[in-house]
């Protein structure tokens, strides 16, 4: 897809790497000469992270980007990656701060090729706790801090688990459902537009 026809999808952007994208898009456009134009976030006055970087190369009328980069952690995003970001962020102007998170995940699917993404539901939290239980008991687990496990060990009550404890339960049972699937822990109706972008971007560093 041309870098035209992407950025006719972004009107108003709130996404930054969007605002990036098409700040180094119209800086191109508006050259005088051919040549690659390349825009930081913190030149727009992002404070918060993540930030980008991206490049758009201007031969004649036609421009590509070049690059597309999460400066944060060294990501370079394809172009297709991008362009699913911005049907992403199609869907979520529809909603305002937050999303119900069901509606998120929905989104999130749309654009992915990482598989199935489920929401760890709550008649099968338990199952979940046990099998980790299991596999801390049975396996190394060598990554995971000592804390952690104990904790999975110790505690019964899902609402007493700390987010480090939540998050090792929902990867393995991820692995146990298997097919490349991810379960995302979220206790709430709602989320906010932000945890759905950080969890897009995830995504997306795949495609």
């Amino acid at each position: 897809m041309g870098v035209e026809k992407m950025i006719e999808g972004v009107k108003n952007p709130e996404h930054p790497m969007l605002k990036v994208m098409k700040a180094a898009y119209e800086k191109a456009k508006t050259a005088d000469k051919n040549g690659n134009y390349k825009v930081y976030s913190d030149e727009l006055g992002e404070k918060k992270p993540p930030h980008f970087s991206v490049t758009v190369q201007k031969q004649g009328d036609k421009y590509s980007f070049l690059e597309i980069k999460n400066i944060s952690n060294g990501v370079v995003f394809s172009e297709k990656a991008a362009n699913n970001i911005i049907l992403s962020e199609i869907e979520l102007a529809k909603y305002p701060d937050q999303i119900p998170i069901d509606d998120a995940l929905k989104i999130a699917q749309k654009i992915t090729t990482h598989g199935k993404i489920v929401r760890l539901e709550e008649k099968d939290r338990q199952k979940a706790l046990e099998n980790t239980k299991r596999i801390v008991v049975t396996e190394k687990l060598s990554e995971i801090p000592k804390q952690v496990k104990n904790e999975i060990l110790s505690v019964a009550q899902w609402e007493l688990l700390s987010g480090a404890a939540k998050s090792l339960i929902g990867m393995q049972w991820a692995k146990k459902l298997g097919g490349k699937t991810m379960v995302v822990i979220n206790d709430d109706k709602m989320t906010d537009k932000s945890k759905l972008r950080a969890l897009i971007l995830y995504i997306q560093k795949e495609v």
